[in-house]
């Protein structure tokens, strides 16, 4: 894997953490938040429209369930994994990748198909969540694609460029 996609990889796990934590619990957890970071929750979906956070559906919060049980530990594993370049990670990758492209597409569907939304509102709500099915789509293509995905050529390859 060449520095760049081990960065993109990287910078989206590491980032993950703090909007699982500060936003995505909020639907389950909400009441038990500071005050501030309700505030902001209420302000992100009245600024952007985003119902389902507001409507929080049974099948959303069941997601979120998974996200804290499954994906939120698997941030971690994933950062020491892309930094220190474990091959062990390729089936875990996989997994995770597809678990989270499959629940951010029914995300995506409920916000293009929806009649309450005009166009730019669907646009602006998508640039939100279409990160988190292309990167972790990405990822599987990757995994799929590379059998061993941190070759030793990778170091080899990352040394030319620098020298």
């Amino acid at each position: 894997m060449n520095t760049v996609t081990r960065w993109i990889f990287l910078i989206y796990f590491i980032t993950h953490i703090p909007i699982t934590f500060t936003v995505d619990l909020q639907i389950l957890f909400g009441r038990y938040y500071p005050l501030i970071l309700q505030e902001l929750f209420i302000w992100y979906i009245k600024t952007f429209k985003d119902q389902l956070l507001e409507m929080k559906p049974l099948w959303l919060q069941s997601f979120i369930y998974a996200e804290l049980l499954f994906q939120t530990p698997f941030f971690f594993i994933s950062i020491y994994c892309l930094i220190y370049k474990s091959n062990w990670y390729r089936i875990p990758a996989i997994i995770y990748g597809t678990h989270v492209a499959t629940t951010v597409w029914p995300i995506l569907a409920e916000i293009l198909l929806s009649n309450t939304l005009g166009g730019f509102d669907k646009a602006v709500l998508c640039s939100f969540y279409v990160p988190y099915f292309l990167i972790p789509s990405s990822l599987v293509v990757y995994m799929v694609y590379y059998p061993i995905p941190f070759s030793s050529d990778d170091d080899k390859d990352d040394h030319k460029k620098h020298s």
